[in-house]
C-alpha cells in the first residue's frame, strides 16, 4: 500500500558512521494507485562513478532504494539521484542537518508528511525540499523507467560510455559511422556537444552529460554545452544533463523523453532549460529546473510538451514565444514548483509568457493542466504581447496573436502587475486576438468575465478575449456585427456614442443601452454559433438568453464586475449551432444597466487548395508528392515559383482569409493585396533560419465585411514563394 512521508529529528549527539543524522524520509509519488508492492520487480540503481571530483558527490543527502545505495550528485547546493524501476519502490533519503519543515513537491502529487513508510512509482520525478528548500536543502529523486533493449560496448553504431568519470572536452561529436551516443547509468561525462552536419542522432541512457570545468568555445558559446544540428531528426531519452553554462540542451529533434535537466542561475546567463524545438516534436516525461526560462518552444509547430516538472529562478516557466512564430503546438500537464521571474523585460508571464516579434503570427496554441505552486513576485501570472525590445533586432511589420487557449489553469497566488497578467498588442495589425481562459483559478478563485478586470488588464489593440465561466471557449475569428444592426423592443434604449473619450473600448466606438426590465434586443444570422460582447462593470445586471425558441430561456448571464470597466467582453457564447438560420435574443432580467456592444456571428471555414487559385507570370511550377520528403502539404502539392512580381489571387465570399504556405530558409517575401489591387496591404515572410515546415499562415485576416473579397499575392524579394492553400472564413 502508498503510504507519506515521514522525518524525525535527532540530538545533534546522535551520529551513524560520522554523519548527523537527522531526518529520515521515505518519499512516495504514483501517477495511479498500483496493487500494493514491497520492491520492485526489476530495479537499477547507479552508484556514484570512480574518478567523480568531489564537489560533484553530495555531502547533504544519502538515498537507498529497496535497501540498495543510489548515488547521489550536487551541482550549485542541488543534490540529486536517478535510478530505473518498472514498479514501486521504497526510498530512504537521510538529510545531513537539523529539519524544521519538509515539503514534496510537485503538490500534486498529493504528498503529505507523517509518520510511515511510503513508495516512489516509475516515471515519477519529485523535488524533496527541508527547512524550506534551496542550497543545500534540496533533494532531487529522478524514478526513471526501466531502459528497453541497451546497447552494449560492441553495438555497431553506439559511442558506448560505460559507469565511470569520461572527460570527453571540447566539441564532442558522434564518430563517423556512429548515430547514438549512450551514456550508462552510472557514467559522468564532462565536456562539451557539438555536431553541426549531422542529423538523425540519438542521445540516451541513464547517465549523465554536465558541462562544468569545460569552457564554451566560439561554437556554443551562444547556444551552451550541448547543440545538436539543427537539420533535426535527433532523438533525447532519460539522460541527466547538468550546468549548460548557457542555454539547455539544443537542436531540432522529434522525440525527447525523461530527460533531466539541473541548469540554475540567473537570467542574465541564459540558463534555460529545454531549448529544443521543430516540427512535430514530442517532449515528456522530464524535470527541468532553470535559471532563466524554464521551457522554451518558441518557433515550433505541431508540438507536444506533457507531464513535466518545472522550476525556474528568473525567467518563464513556460515560454510560448521571443522572436519565432510558434503554431499548433500542445502543452499539458506540467507542475510548475518554483517560480520567481523577475519582470525582465516588462511583459513577463509565469505560465504564459508570448512576448512577439516577427513577421509570423503566434496562433493555435492550447495550454492545459497546469499547476504554479507559491508566490510571484515582480512579474505576471500571463504576459502576451507583440511589440519591439531591445533584444529584438527585426524592424518590420509585426504579426498577431491568435487562437490561444488556457484551460484547466490553477495558480495558488496571483501575479504582481498590471493587475496579475497583461494583453497588449502593439498596433491594429498585431493584434492580441482570440485568447481563452477555460477554468482559471487564482488563489482558489475561479476567473470569469465578471471579475477578470481584478485579475488582468487588457491594453491597447486586443479583443475577443473570453473567461467562460461554463462550457467551451468561443470559437475564433468571425464576423464582427455592431449593435446597430440589432432589432430592440422596448421603451428604455438609449444609444450612446464616443465613450472612448471616457477609456471604454466599444466596438463601433458605440453602444446601445437599458435601464427597463424586459427589454430585449435579436438579432438574426446564419451560422454555426454566436459570441455576445459588451462591457463588464459594476452598475451592470443580468441577461436573459433565448436562442431560437423565444419561449424557451436558454441561460442567464451577468454584465455585473466588481472591478472596474472593461469592453469588449464575451458573457457569452455558443458554437454547437448546426450550420443555417439562427435567431438570438437577449432580454434585460435584473440589475441596473443592459448593454449590448456587439455580436460576433461565427461559421464554418473552407480551405481551397493551391490548385484553384489563378496565377500569373512565367516562374510558375507545380509540384506534387513532397510527403516523401517529410513536408506536410495540403493535398500533397504546392505551386511555386522565383520570379519576383509572379502572383497568385483568389475570389471567395466570407469574412476573412488565411494564406496557407510552407517556412524554410529558402523562402522569401511576399505582397499581400485585398481587394484593392492597387494598393498593397502588408508584406509577409515565407523565410525561417531553422528546418522546413508546412502548413504555416504567414497571413490571416478575420476582420472583413461580410461579402465577396479578392486576395492577391505577389512574389517580392527573396528565392522563392510557394503557395500552399487558402482557408476562408464563410
Amino acid at each position: 500500500m502508498f503510504h507519506n512521508i515521514s522525518w524525525s529529528t535527532c540530538p545533534i549527539a546522535h551520529r551513524i558512521t560520522g554523519a548527523l543524522l537527522c531526518a529520515a524520509l521515505i518519499v512516495p509519488v504514483a501517477l495511479a494507485a498500483p496493487a500494493p508492492l514491497a520492491h520492485a520487480q526489476s530495479l537499477n540503481v547507479y552508484p556514484l562513478p570512480s574518478g567523480l571530483p568531489s564537489g560533484d558527490a553530495s555531502s547533504q543527502w544519502s538515498v537507498t532504494v529497496n535497501g540498495q545505495s543510489s548515488g547521489v550528485y550536487q551541482f550549485s547546493g542541488l543534490s540529486y539521484t536517478t535510478f530505473s524501476t518498472d514498479a514501486a519502490v521504497s526510498i530512504n533519503a537521510t538529510f545531513n542537518g537539523s529539519v524544521s519543515s519538509v515539503v514534496i513537491r510537485p503538490k500534486s502529487y498529493g504528498i503529505a508528511p507523517t509518520i510511515n513508510g511510503s513508495t516512489l512509482s516509475p516515471n515519477q520525478k519529485v523535488s524533496v525540499e527541508v527547512n524550506g528548500g534551496g542550497s543545500g536543502n534540496t533533494l532531487f529523486v529522478f524514478a526513471d523507467p526501466l531502459e528497453v533493449a541497451p546497447p552494449t560496448p560492441n553495438t555497431p553504431g553506439v559511442a558506448y560510455f560505460g559507469p565511470g568519470y569520461h572527460n570527453i572536452g571540447q566539441d564532442w561529436c558522434f564518430p563517423n559511422g556512429a548515430t547514438t551516443l549512450y551514456v550508462a547509468g552510472g557514467a559522468y561525462l564532462a565536456g562539451t556537444i557539438y555536431c553541426n552536419g549531422k542529423s538523425n542522432l540519438t542521445i540516451k541512457g541513464r547517465g549523465v552529460l554536465s558541462g562544468e570545468g569545460v569552457p564554451l568555445d566560439s561554437h556554443n558559446s551562444n547556444y551552451g554545452s550541448w547543440l545538436l544540428d539543427n537539420s533535426g531528426g535527433n532523438i533525447v531519452d532519460g539522460v541527466t544533463f547538468v550546468n549548460s553554462q548557457q542555454y539547455g540542451p539544443g537542436g531540432v529533434s522529434s522525440r525527447i523523453d525523461d530527460i533531466k535537466v539541473i541548469n540554475p542561475g540567473t537570467q542574465g546567463g541564459n540558463r534555460t532549460g529545454i531549448f529544443f524545438g521543430g516540427n512535430g516534436t514530442t517532449i515528456q516525461n522530464s524535470f527541468v529546473w532553470a535559471g532563466d526560462d524554464a521551457l522554451d518552444i518558441e518557433g515550433s509547430t505541431n508540438e507536444t510538451i506533457q507531464n513535466i516538472v518545472v522550476a525556474t529562478s528568473a525567467g518563464d516557466a513556460i515560454q510560448l514565444n521571443w522572436n519565432g512564430s510558434p503554431s499548433n503546438d500542445t502543452i499539458n500537464n506540467i507542475d510548475i514548483i518554483h517560480y520567481t521571474g523577475g519582470n525582465y523585460v516588462g511583459y513577463q508571464g509565469a505560465i504564459g509568457s508570448i512576448d512577439s516579434c516577427t513577421a509570423n503570427p503566434v496562433h493555435d496554441i492550447t495550454v492545459e493542466n497546469v499547476r504554479l505552486e507559491g508566490p510571484l513576485s515582480g512579474t505576471h501570472l500571463f504576459g502576451l504581447h507583440t511589440g519591439k525590445s531591445n533584444f529584438c533586432s527585426y524592424t518590420g511589420p509585426l504579426a498577431p496573436i491568435y487562437n490561444v487557449t488556457f484551460k484547466n489553469i490553477s495558480a495558488e497566488q496571483n501575479g504582481t502587475s498590471d493587475n496579475g497578467s497583461i494583453l497588449a498588442g502593439n498596433d491594429s495589425g498585431s493584434a492580441v486576438h482570440d485568447i481563452c481562459f477555460q477554468n482559471l483559478t487564482i488563489g482558489g478563485t475561479l476567473v470569469t468575465a465578471a471579475n477578470a478586470s481584478s485579475y488582468f488588464t487588457l491594453g491597447a489593440n486586443t479583443y475577443n478575449i473570453a473567461f467562460p465561466s461554463t462550457g467551451a471557449c468561443p470559437p475564433s475569428g468571425g464576423a464582427t456585427v455592431n449593435d446597430t444592426a440589432l432589432s430592440y423592443s422596448g421603451a428604455g434604449w438609449g444609444y450612446y456614442t464616443g465613450r472612448s473619450t471616457h477609456g471604454v473600448t466599444d466596438v463601433g466606438d458605440d453602444v446601445h443601452a437599458t435601464q427597463n426590465n424586459g427589454d430585449c434586443a435579436s438579432y438574426s444570422f446564419t451560422g454555426t454559433g454566436v459570441s455576445f460582447v459588451t462591457e463588464l462593470d459594476q452598475s451592470q445586471g443580468n441577461i436573459d438568453v433565448y436562442l431560437d425558441n423565444m419561449s424557451t430561456k436558454l441561460a442567464t448571464v451577468s454584465e455585473y464586475t466588481g472591478g472596474s470597466r472593461t469592453g469588449q467582453q464575451v458573457p457569452y457564447n455558443i458554437d454547437t449551432l448546426s450550420s443555417g438560420p439562427h435567431t438570438l435574443k437577449l432580454c434585460k432580467a435584473s440589475g441596473q444597466w443592459m448593454t449590448i456592444d456587439a455580436l460576433i456571428v461565427h461559421t464554418a471555414n473552407d480551405t481551397v487548395n493551391d490548385t484553384a487559385l489563378s496565377y500569373s507570370g512565367a516562374g510558375w511550377g507545380y509540384y506534387t508528392g513532397r510527403s516523401t520528403h517529410g513536408v506536410t502539404d495540403v493535398g500533397d502539392d504546392v505551386h511555386a515559383t522565383q520570379n519576383n512580381g509572379d502572383c497568385a489571387s483568389y475570389s471567395f465570399t466570407g469574412t476573412g482569409v488565411s494564406f496557407v504556405t510552407e517556412l524554410d530558409q529558402s523562402q522569401g517575401n511576399i505582397d499581400v493585396y485585398l481587394d484593392n489591387m492597387s494598393t498593397k496591404l502588408a508584406t509577409v515572410s515565407e523565410y525561417t533560419g531553422g528546418s522546413r515546415t508546412g502548413q504555416q499562415v504567414p497571413y490571416n485576416i478575420d476582420t472583413l465585411s461580410s461579402g465577396p473579397h479578392t486576395l492577391k499575392l505577389c512574389k517580392a524579394s527573396g528565392q522563392w514563394m510557394t503557395i500552399d492553400a487558402v482557408t476562408f472564413q464563410q
